[in-house]
């Protein structure tokens, strides 16, 4: 007499779900404009600024190179965003903020000079660039 031998039970094979992909990380470098590095810190210069903030999320005003409370409002915003500054956003453009912006493009080897809160030809240069 033959053995019987039971089907074996079917297994489903599952793939394993793809991992979601991670969001792309805010870029924090200088916005595609042509400026005159002069040491000048003019509309031109502040347009720039205001777009490149604006880019990022932290500024929704009128782009007028005027830079006033709400441009530094956005420039401490976005400062404390990626943790250089730790004063008040109020739209005060003290030294704190200064020195901050010094330390990011110091960091990004654009700026030489001292960290000393003050937005001479050196630090507006380096933001030129």
């Amino acid at each position: 007499m033959a053995a019987v031998v039971a089907p074996l039970p079917q297994t489903a094979v599952v793939a394993p779900a793809p991992a979601p992909t991670p969001a792309p990380a805010p870029s924090y470098e200088w916005p595609g404009a042509a400026l005159r590095v002069d040491g000048d810190r003019g509309a031109i210069t502040i347009r720039a600024w205001q777009r490149l903030l604006a880019e990022i999320g932290h500024y929704s005003g009128r782009i007028d190179g005027q830079w006033g409370p709400l441009s530094i409002r956005a420039e401490q915003s976005w400062l404390k965003k990626i943790g250089l500054y730790t004063g008040l956003i109020d739209g005060d453009e003290g030294q704190m903020t200064i020195r901050a912006l010094q330390r990011f493009l110091a960091a990004k080897t654009l700026y030489t000079g001292l960290i000393d809160g003050v937005r001479g030809p050196m630090t507006v240069k380096a933001e030129q660039t």
